[in-house]
């Protein structure tokens, strides 16, 4: 397709969505609605061709760009009908024609869900990983038409083919697929919080914050996946794993002992006391012993997620940081050289090394062994 014809249908369909969007809206206010959760997510799906047009104008040789431009459209024909069929059947019936064909609400749906599976599964490059995917691809399309309790499979599969190409991807490709996986581990964390709060927990203000987290979560996914085809500051995902990583455990541990140090003080105070009321106090007391943890903690928890799972970059700052004190105290030039070129070799391990010095006092030119 000529680039020219790929940016025109592209934003033709972008279009498409927009028009059926804002005639939604329209009937939306008509209807005398408020929004809830369900139309909140569904607006959150509007990022899906938002990426899309962007993917499908600069690379429409990838499948992904178009099924999310179409995924745009099918969200957006969803909530115009569920409008549509609310207002000529219950606001003002009759007033429209057409309202029967409410039915066709969950087709789009079916349709969207169906491609944005179907787009994992083609993740990164916009192709199965090899042609022997292709039967396994036919069968899940069966069972998407046919509406079979097979829809489970697809669930499975598409996961399991990103981890298929994980496993096998190198260099960039694999920093694409990271992109994703934290996208998609940001979504399921967010979905499992909210079931749990919906049968355990069952508090309002968890449930409205896991909402607005579940919109993140929604729009976190094409923009994700945009920036891994794009290849837009592709190698920044170590770090943002990293930082999440270690926030994430941070804050799980302090609130951990704030609550727990809360609790054991209030029950220590009634045993003493026998007064049920602790006093603020004790809970201000709490709330700075946790702000005076902070920080030790942190460089606690960021050293432990280093050595853990990015040892290689924690033993080359280790490394660097020895040479560094060496160099304050060490005087003879052979040593520093001898040294200088080994933490070269150990940190960056590179096929040659050359240390050079200004002309006129000395040069050398080692090979590693």
């Amino acid at each position: 397709m000529r680039r020219r014809v790929a940016v025109w249908l592209a934003w033709s369909l972008l279009a498409l969505t927009l028009l059926f969007g804002s005639l939604g809206c329209l009937l939306f206010f008509l209807n005398d609605r408020s929004p809830d959760e369900d139309v909140w997510f569904t607006l959150a799906f509007l990022a899906f061709p938002l990426v899309g047009v962007v993917l499908a104008a600069r690379r429409p040789e990838n499948a992904i760009g178009w099924m999310f431009c179409i995924i745009g459209v099918a969200t957006s024909l969803y909530f115009f009908i569920g409008e549509y069929a609310t207002y000529s059947q219950m606001t003002r019936p009759g007033a429209l024609p057409g309202g029967w064909f409410a039915w066709s609400q969950d087709l789009t749906a079916f349709v969207g869900w169906a491609l944005m599976y179907s787009s994992i599964m083609l993740f990164p490059a916009g192709r199965l990983p090899s042609p022997r995917w292709r039967l396994l691809a036919w069968t899940l399309a069966l069972a998407f038409l046919l509406f079979t309790p097979f829809f489970v499979l697809v669930v499975l599969a598409a996961p399991a083919v990103v981890l298929v190409r994980f496993w096998r991807a190198r260099g960039e490709e694999r920093q694409q697929i990271k992109w994703f996986a934290y996208a998609a581990g940001f979504w399921i964390g967010v979905a499992g919080l909210l079931t749990l709060n919906d049968h355990v927990l069952r508090d309002p203000v968890i449930a409205l914050a896991t909402n607005v987290l579940l919109g993140v979560a929604v729009v976190s996914i094409p923009v994700a996946v945009g920036i891994a085809i794009l290849r837009y500051r592709l190698y920044d995902i170590d770090l943002l794993i990293n930082r999440t990583l270690v926030y994430a455990s941070l804050t799980t541990i302090l609130v951990l002992l704030y609550f727990g140090g809360v609790t054991a003080t209030q029950t220590l105070f009634r045993a003493l006391t026998g007064q049920q009321q602790q006093p603020q106090l004790a809970v201000v007391a709490s709330t700075l012993a946790i702000a005076a943890l902070f920080n030790p903690l942190r460089h606690h928890v960021q050293s432990f997620m280093d050595r853990r799972f990015y040892r290689r970059k924690y033993d080359a700052a280790k490394t660097l940081e020895a040479f560094s004190a060496k160099l304050r105290d060490e005087t003879d030039l052979d040593t520093l050289t001898d040294d200088l070129i080994g933490v070269v070799r150990e940190t960056m391990q590179p096929a040659h090394v050359s240390f050079w010095l200004r002309p006129g006092t000395d040069s050398r030119d080692r090979q590693p062994h």
